[in-house]
């Protein structure tokens, strides 16, 4: 093949496919830090669990009671 100028163009058959260039390696990304819980959500948690353990003693008062019911 010719180009423009005259001079004889080197065809990929001849030279063979240009190298691609090597793909820059990606930085490593950054490890996110975990977001901290919010104190809302601790003091939901707080407050469910002090419920939950007030049921279990009311349930435990109640079995009590029956209990001693059924002895006399």
């Amino acid at each position: 093949m010719v180009t423009s100028d005259g001079a004889e163009a080197e065809t990929e058959a001849e030279t063979g496919p240009e190298p691609e260039p090597e793909p820059e390696p990606e930085p490593e990304p950054e490890p996110e830090p975990e977001p901290e819980p919010e104190p809302e959500a601790e003091a939901e948690t707080e407050a469910e669990t002090e419920e939950e353990t007030e049921e279990e003693e009311e349930e435990e008062e109640e079995e009590e009671e029956e209990e001693e019911g059924e002895q006399i």
